[in-house]
């Protein structure tokens, strides 16, 4: 997802929630506890972003208020997925937690209650506008998933893969919440205004992906469908796929250079690797569209004393030629960008091509 991009640890983020828990628990009455939640969302706004705080500075302040809870409530998960310097499956467990708390704020009978039984602030806000507009409850557990894709980034075949797979949670659904508050000046024009809601969403979705290309490359993520990549001749091939954990690999015949087409890690295991084994083959099957293709391929090997489980976080360079890579270096395609001031020993064998 594509929020504007500052940091806080998690441990400000707690101390955020907990001040606002305070205030809202310690309220005389339910009325009194939902200024406090907003007040503590309203912070968070003002932090992680300028336009969106300064726009919804002109919503009256009823709405205004329901906007800034909506906000931290999509903040936070976003925080954990690209900023909390955690591991994988912390993450997945952190979203697992939030979403129960969402599911019990939900189930509580106001926002004070629910506080006062343990949900966090932001995630018992959010509850209750859900509750006031009646928006439904399915749509942040759609949020959520998608917030689940971006732990360990895939890639999306299609257009439409895309959208229904990622952007209906990470976008689409924000413009739906934002509909149910804004409201429509007859219930009639409500279906419309759902319908614009999704397109918005999904423009401005799409206009972040094209923009932080970049940004995302970093992260491991590819967000631009492949069909459209290689309806451009534009290579991708450092996009590995855990379901078939296998390299998906396209290669631009405008290339400058060598091209990485598969790659595979191996932990070392304790002591050392054991004595005796014997010489190592190197097999691969190409194949390919066009007639009279010939081809020559060869091998790489490297050691690193610190590496990445997951091959999305590698940052895999694609290609040897400068101008086609994200990567413009001098580094050979295949060299794990992310990790290669890790690198302990490398061997190639530059003459072991294989024609075909």
């Amino acid at each position: 997802m594509a929020l504007a991009r500052k940091e806080w640890e998690p441990e400000i983020w707690g101390q955020v929630a907990a001040h606002a828990a305070a205030a809202v628990s310690g309220a005389a009455r339910d009325a009194d506890a939902w200024p406090a939640a907003a007040r503590a969302a309203r912070h968070v706004l003002r932090t992680f972003s300028t336009s969106f705080f300064m726009v919804t500075r002109f919503l009256p302040r009823e709405k205004r208020e329901q906007v800034e809870v909506i906000y931290a409530a999509v903040r936070y998960p976003d925080e954990i997925v690209d900023t909390f310097a955690w591991e994988e499956p912390r993450k997945y467990e952190a979203l697992d937690a939030w979403e129960a708390q969402y599911e019990a704020g939900l189930g509580a009978a106001s926002l004070r209650s629910a506080v006062q039984s343990g949900v966090p602030v932001f995630a018992a806000a959010f509850a209750e506008v859900v509750r006031r507009n009646g928006i439904p409850q399915e749509h942040y557990r759609d949020f959520l998933r998608a917030m689940r894709r971006d732990v360990r980034p895939g890639v999306y075949a299609t257009m439409p893969d895309l959208i229904d797979e990622y952007v209906y949670g990470s976008a689409i659904v924000i413009g739906y919440f934002l509909a149910y508050v804004y409201g429509t000046t007859s219930p009639d024009e409500f279906p419309r205004a759902l319908t614009f809601a999704r397109d918005l969403g999904t423009a401005l979705q799409l206009t972040n992906f094209v923009r932080d290309v970049g940004e995302d490359q970093g992260r491991g993520r590819l967000y631009l469908p492949l069909d459209y990549l290689r309806a451009e001749g534009i290579t991708r091939t450092d996009a590995y796929d855990p379901a078939q954990r296998a390299w998906s690999t396209s290669a631009n015949r405008w290339s400058i250079g060598r091209t990485f087409m598969a790659g595979v890690a191996w932990t070392v295991p304790a002591g050392g690797i054991p004595g005796g084994i014997g010489p190592v083959t190197w097999t691969a099957r190409f194949w390919t569209n066009a007639p009279g293709v010939v081809l020559s391929w060869q091998w790489a090997a490297a050691v690193y004393g610190s590496f990445s489980p997951d091959p999305n976080q590698l940052g895999v360079k694609p290609v040897d030629d400068f101008y086609t890579s994200p990567y413009h270096n001098l580094d050979l395609a295949g060299t794990p960008e992310a990790f290669k001031s890790h690198v302990r020993a490398m061997k190639a064998k530059p003459d072991a091509n294989q024609p075909e």
